[in-house]
């Protein structure tokens, strides 16, 4: 699996069209003028970037190697380790506190 922002995709092709979705439709510049980015293909290696001359123009085809990075978004499998360690010690805290009320209690007799 493969994570783009905060979603896993299962495909590396499907990662790479949620980041190139994200780029189509922005202006930046390239070689000295302003273009207008649009996607015009996507694989599981690359993606295919077209940029049009906003100030009109023969558009520039660029195809952009990309490796989508691997999904790393907690499962439960990663928070139950976790989650044991904060029970075990707010049992214990919990505990602790039980004894030093009893031992108190023990004194003011």
């Amino acid at each position: 699996m493969y994570q783009v922002g905060g979603t896993c995709f299962n495909t590396k092709a499907q990662a790479l069209s949620a980041k190139a979705s994200a780029e189509s439709g922005k202006v930046l510049e390239h070689a000295g003028q302003a273009h207008l980015v649009h996607v015009t293909g996507v694989s599981e290696t690359s993606v295919t970037y077209s940029l049009q001359p906003l100030a009109g123009g023969m558009a520039t085809v660029l195809e952009v190697p990309q490796e989508p990075q691997p999904c790393q978004l907690l499962t439960m499998a990663d928070v139950s380790p976790i989650l044991a360690a904060m029970t075990l010690g707010l049992l214990s805290v919990y505990g602790i506190m039980i004894l030093w009320r009893a031992r108190i209690g023990v004194s003011d007799d």
